[in-house]
């Protein structure tokens, strides 16, 4: 048998001028790690390529426990509300180092 535990999965998309304030809501939210990436895409408003001097496209990626999961995505729709561009998608996944979700 497999040890694991079910926990969320939340990719956060959103450009890179809101870096370091996602940062801050992670970990205001109790995130303990996350995974940064430069990306790129096409959706509603067009393609998407870090066409600004400076400006790019990143997504963060991190799985939390539910209880996190909830204040998290409080927190994030603060920038939704304001008006950020975001995208946030979320899925249930089985961890198999659940050790690292007993704190």
């Amino acid at each position: 048998m497999i040890d694991s535990c079910a926990e969320k999965l939340v990719h956060i998309i959103t450009t890179s001028i809101l870096e370091q304030k996602i940062r801050k809501t992670l970990k205001d939210s109790g995130v303990n790690g996350f995974t940064l990436f430069d990306v790129r895409g096409s959706g509603e408003s067009g393609f998407q390529g870090g066409h600004l001097e400076g400006e790019t496209n990143i997504m963060f990626m991190t799985v939390v426990s539910k209880t996190i999961y909830e204040q998290l995505l409080d927190n994030l729709n603060f920038y939704t509300r304001k008006g950020h561009h975001m995208m946030v998608f979320t899925s249930d996944v089985d961890v198999m180092t659940p050790s690292k979700f007993d704190k």
